[in-house]
């Protein structure tokens, strides 16, 4: 990763790159997770029902006492897992955790099946990518079944491990077809109705940003393109609909959100270029300073495998609510990209 704003004020580099390698370090860890295990000695019935929460879906069992022998139809497992995902109900949190959960649990572990709840986010997703999954079973009110042992799973700490993260970008690459990359998307967090945890940019900070963009736009022949999340009638785009824009961008830009959750469908080999504002070092989101929320960290840093990544630092007087740039730190990085656009190649330091 680049990073551009080494003039912000208070900058200490060393504890940048600490904080940063550290991070990194920690991702290459595999997600822990919390267990609860229930064994049953005969065959009682359970009953699997959907609780709905504002940012996840979660599965409850009951116990059904009154089926003591297996109806018609209804299943027997030995060693059943109930599955419930954070934030399963979020767009960007189905692309970076949920999908690769699942992709890994289906594919590792030694359940006979897998429950797991099912949202309308979460349904899109596996409709647009269309994982071939063999143990999932998707929950939408309730399920019934017998088993002798049930495992209740759910992630303690989000830690993207690349190995995960690499299932996914795999499984879009294989469906996405190869096409030209000549859009500049700017991904604004202040229109589009789709922004639930505010961070809007300053209007005339943003304003210059988009100026800026356009004249680079001009001069290195590509379209420039306001992503918003909603397509030109002003309806939400849908997940393959995203995953189709984003595959054909060259540039893509804006503040830290979930937009960037769309990266995953960059191809691989067009130089293309992120550049994320987010944290720095006097400002920070969710209580993560020094650049440490960006989503090639998310993306448990494959993204820089892949693409050139670079982070501009939200100046000091940004908030949850109001975020802004310096503008020369954004003069510096058109100026980076224009310089090696003709023969731009993936950076793996941090500077």
């Amino acid at each position: 990763m680049d990073i551009v704003g080494k003039t912000e004020e208070n900058y200490n580099e060393k504890e940048v790159v600490k904080n940063l390698n550290e991070v990194k370090k920690n991702y290459s860890k595999k997600p822990n997770f919390k267990k609860e295990v229930l064994v049953f000695n005969h065959e009682t019935a359970v009953r699997v029902w959907q609780n709905e929460t504002k940012s996840s879906s979660v599965l409850s069992i009951s116990l059904e006492q009154k089926w003591r022998r297996t109806p018609e139809g209804l299943g027997f497992f030995n060693n059943a897992c109930i599955l419930n995902l954070k934030f399963n109900k979020t767009f960007s949190h189905c692309w970076t955790d949920s999908l690769r959960t699942l992709l890994r649990f289906d594919s590792e572990s030694d359940y006979d099946v897998i429950f797991v709840p099912k949202t309308k986010q979460l349904s899109e997703l596996i409709h647009s990518v269309k994982p071939k999954f063999k143990k999932i079973i998707f929950v939408s009110n309730s399920e019934c079944f017998f088993a002798k042992k049930i495992t209740f799973e759910l992630e303690g700490v989000f830690r993207r491990n690349i190995d995960d993260v690499r299932k996914i970008k795999n499984l879009v690459d294989s469906i996405n077809q190869p096409c030209q990359a000549n859009l500049f998307l700017y991904c604004t967090r202040n229109k589009g109705g789709n922004v639930l945890n505010g961070r809007l940019m300053e209007e005339d900070n943003e304003a210059k940003i988009i100026e800026l963009s356009k004249r680079y736009c001009d001069d290195q022949n590509l379209i420039f393109k306001i992503f918003d999340g909603n397509n030109p009638r002003g309806e939400k785009m849908s997940i393959r609909q995203q995953m189709d824009l984003f595959k054909r961008a060259k540039v893509i830009v804006g503040p830290h959100g979930g937009a960037f959750a769309n990266i995953i469908s960059i191809q691989k080999g067009q130089n293309a270029v992120v550049c994320e504002f987010t944290s720095g070092s006097n400002t920070c989101l969710q209580d993560i300073a020094h650049f440490g929320k960006n989503y090639n960290q998310i993306l448990g840093f494959l993204p820089e495998t892949y693409l050139k990544y670079y982070l501009i630092p939200f100046e000091s007087g940004s908030n949850t609510e109001r975020t802004f740039i310096d503008i020369k730190n954004y003069q510096q990085f058109l100026q980076d990209i224009k310089i090696g656009s003709m023969n731009l190649k993936t950076k793996k330091t941090i500077f």
